[in-house]
């Protein structure tokens, strides 16, 4: 469905052979979903590298997998939920992402 923002740009929701292509290529690229949970910001990374067939460039992402704040854009609460998210399995994706040329970066 979609979603309006306050901007008046329409957001839609992915569909669930979206949702279920997205879990593939998690785990065609070994990320641990049986106990972890891919940050929003890698979510997106793949939408829009996969689906959307666009040039993704990133920049402030821990591709390095250290969690630094000075070293990566993060929110004001910059404590990572690490019973729900894994840093390192995240920055290893990334890492081949980036060896892949599916995601360059900035």
């Amino acid at each position: 469905y979609t979603i309006k923002k306050s901007y008046g740009i329409p957001y839609y929701e992915i569909s669930d052979a979206e949702y279920e292509e997205l879990n593939r290529l998690l785990f065609q690229y070994g990320f641990p979903l049986q106990s972890k949970n891919p940050r929003t910001g890698l979510v997106a990374i793949l939408y829009f590298s996969f689906f959307k067939k666009y040039n993704v460039y990133i920049h402030g992402f821990d591709v390095e997998g250290i969690d630094d704040p000075n070293n990566q854009h993060v929110q004001d609460n910059i404590k990572i939920d690490e019973a729900s998210h894994d840093i390192y399995e995240e920055s290893t994706l990334l890492k081949q992402l980036v060896k892949d040329k599916h995601v360059f970066i900035y």
